[in-house]
C-alpha cells in the first residue's frame, strides 16, 4: 500500500517553496524499498500540466521546489502521485492535491480608469486580482494615454501601503 506521508492533506504551497515530500509503501512482505517507490509532481492548471523536475523516483524523501515563474491564477494545484511497486510487480497508488496560499492586489492609478497591464493583460483601473502567494507578476503601464481629452504620460509607482 502507497502511503504519502509529507506533505499533510490540507497543507498548502507558496510560489518559491520548498516542498518535502515523504512517502512510503508496504506489502504483506512489509515495507517496499525506496528503489521500489516512483513519484510524480505535477502543477496541475484548469486545462494542462507541468511536470515539475528533477523526478525524485527511487526515494522515500526529495525536496521539490516549487516554480515562482509561470501559473500565479489562484486555480493552480500541486499534485503529487506516489506509485509503490511491490516485489511481484503489484503495484498501488497514493495522491494528494495541495492549494496555493493566494493573496489579493489591487492596482488603481490617478485619475481612475487608466489601462495597466497585468501578466500581460490590460486591465482598466482599479482592479483586484488574487494570485498565488510568492509567484512573480508582471506589472506594466500603457503610456501615453488618453483619459478625460488629455494624453497622459506615466511618471512613476507607489504602493500606498501602511
Amino acid at each position: 500500500m502507497a502511503q504519502i506521508l509529507a506533505p499533510t492533506a490540507g497543507s498548502t504551497f507558496r510560489g518559491g517553496m520548498a516542498v518535502t515530500i515523504r512517502g512510503a509503501g508496504t506489502d504483506a512482505d512489509g515495507a517496499v524499498p525506496a528503489s521500489r517507490l516512483s513519484w510524480r509532481v505535477d502543477l496541475w492548471h484548469v486545462d494542462h500540466v507541468h511536470a515539475l523536475t528533477p523526478d525524485p523516483s527511487g526515494a522515500a524523501e526529495a525536496v521539490v521546489v516549487i516554480p515562482t515563474r509561470g501559473h500565479a491564477d489562484p486555480a493552480v494545484r500541486l499534485r503529487l502521485t506516489l506509485v509503490a511497486t511491490d516485489r511481484l510487480g503489484v503495484t498501488d497508488t497514493a495522491r494528494l492535491e495541495l492549494v496555493p496560499d493566494t493573496a489579493a492586489i489591487t492596482l488603481a492609478s490617478q485619475p481612475s480608469g487608466l489601462r495597466l497591464m497585468l501578466d500581460g493583460v490590460v486591465r482598466t483601473t482599479p482592479f483586484r486580482s488574487v494570485g498565488v502567494v510568492g509567484m512573480e507578476r508582471d506589472i506594466a503601464v500603457v503610456s501615453p494615454q488618453e483619459s478625460a481629452g488629455e494624453f497622459l504620460v506615466f511618471t512613476g509607482w507607489t504602493d500606498l501601503g501602511p
